[in-house]
């Protein structure tokens, strides 16, 4: 009888470093998409600088022809 508890504790032990390995890999993935999730916003924030400056630098152009076509 006291093998077979000691047994069940044993593997009661390997459960919980089972658990504890799984947690910190969950951490591990938790923190890899909080990073993913600040550079992609990052990411987007450039696209939409770089895109704001296509739209002034066309407005420009624009511009430019609607002078020289008055001239």
């Amino acid at each position: 009888m006291e093998e077979r508890i000691k047994e069940l504790e044993d593997t009661v032990q390997v459960l919980m470093k089972t658990n504890e390995t799984q947690l910190e890999t969950i951490k591990v993935f938790e923190q890899f998409i909080k990073d993913n999730t600040s550079l992609t916003k990052k990411f987007i924030a450039k696209f939409e600088n770089i895109d704001n400056d296509i739209d002034r630098i066309i407005d420009q152009i624009n511009g430019l022809i609607k002078t020289f076509n008055e001239q």
